[in-house]
């Protein structure tokens, strides 16, 4: 995790730093614990604008191969109980470049205080 973030905001990213631990651990629990599951899910593959539910997303077949997602200089903004980060990311299958570009991902925070990933829009690049 970035250490010049403010307490706040490391509090924003945990739960995305967590979904890309359950991507990379292949740990569907462990990724859904970190989403509200209605949310939304927009992503951009090759032009083509597709949209799930933060649950189908998680629930879809994973790539073969090891799979890393990075993030990289991730600004974050908050107003209250509403956050927002976004961040260039790089995303490895197998060690090797597979594709990069941004995430774009919202947060609510519950009222027990832990922040929940709303929805997510990602675009990416080969």
């Amino acid at each position: 995790m970035a250490t010049h973030l403010t307490e706040q905001e490391q509090q924003v990213l945990m739960p995305l730093e967590a979904l890309l631990e359950g991507i990379r651990r292949r740990d569907r629990d462990a990724m859904m614990a970190q989403v509200m599951p209605e949310g939304g899910a927009t992503i951009i593959r090759a032009g083509r604008v597709l949209h799930y539910s933060l649950r189908a997303l998680i629930e879809r077949p994973f790539l073969e191969g090891d799979a890393d997602e990075q993030i990289y200089d991730p600004v974050i903004l908050i107003d209250h109980d509403i956050a927002v980060i976004w961040a260039s990311y790089k995303f490895f299958l197998n060690g090797a470049l597979h594709h990069w570009g941004t995430d774009v991902v919202n947060l609510v925070c519950q009222g027990d205080g832990k922040w929940l990933i709303a929805g997510i829009a990602d675009n990416s690049r080969t």
